[in-house]
């Protein structure tokens, strides 16, 4: 079983014991996600696959609330053994860093981060409006909302709304498993994160 769409593709691993679901965007695409995530996991009882290989490499944010139930419930769904491995990338950013917050604070030693860390600190601005400059005409985003993902925006007023309300209090989103995404890798066509995730679920 596979489903793709422009946001999301996942597919089956029995050689993990896991079904690998990778979301490229956090936004609705030709199958809304609050479908697809539902289908990954009727597809994953179905295999009866104890574990979830999340790849968030490539995802560059979108609408932090669109996956926020399901990050936060992934773990409670997997069998007392089952495992949520996570890859993330210098391409990880904005409401994908959020959802890997959501998910890591939610999964506690349930859950491990693979790969490189994410494109930008727990402490970031997102949310605004695209602005020209005067003389140029070029324009940029204007960054107003915080986001703070280490202590849970209670020490700032100027927090975006969905984390003050659903707050994200995680001490780091560094990779407990370094496994960077190499060019010379890339040429040879191996992933080093995949074969990671591999070792980490006892299949080397």
């Amino acid at each position: 079983g596979v489903v793709q769409g422009a946001a999301a593709h996942d597919g089956d691993a029995p050689e993990l014991d896991a079904m690998v679901v990778q979301l490229r965007a956090n936004v609705n695409g030709q199958q809304p996600i609050a479908g697809f995530v539902a289908e990954s996991d009727s597809l994953r009882k179905a295999a009866g696959r104890k574990h979830i290989v999340l790849d968030m490499r490539m995802n560059g944010g979108g609408n932090l609330q669109l996956t926020r139930d399901w990050m936060q419930s992934i773990v409670a769904k997997l069998p007392a053994d089952g495992r949520v491995v996570v890859l993330t990338s210098p391409s990880t950013f904005s409401a994908a860093i959020s959802s890997v917050g959501y998910l890591k604070q939610a999964g506690g030693d349930r859950v491990t981060l693979v790969g490189e860390a994410p494109g930008d600190r727990l402490n970031f601005f997102a949310e605004g409006s695209p602005a020209a400059l005067p003389h140029s005409g070029a324009m940029f985003l204007v960054a107003k909302e915080r986001h703070d993902y280490q202590g849970g925006c209670k020490a700032y007023t100027d927090c975006h709304r969905p984390v003050v309300a659903y707050p994200i209090a995680v001490a780091n989103l560094d990779p407990a498993v370094p496994a960077p995404w190499t060019a010379a890798a890339y040429q040879t066509g191996r992933d080093p994160g995949m074969e990671a995730v591999a070792r980490l679920l006892g299949h080397p």
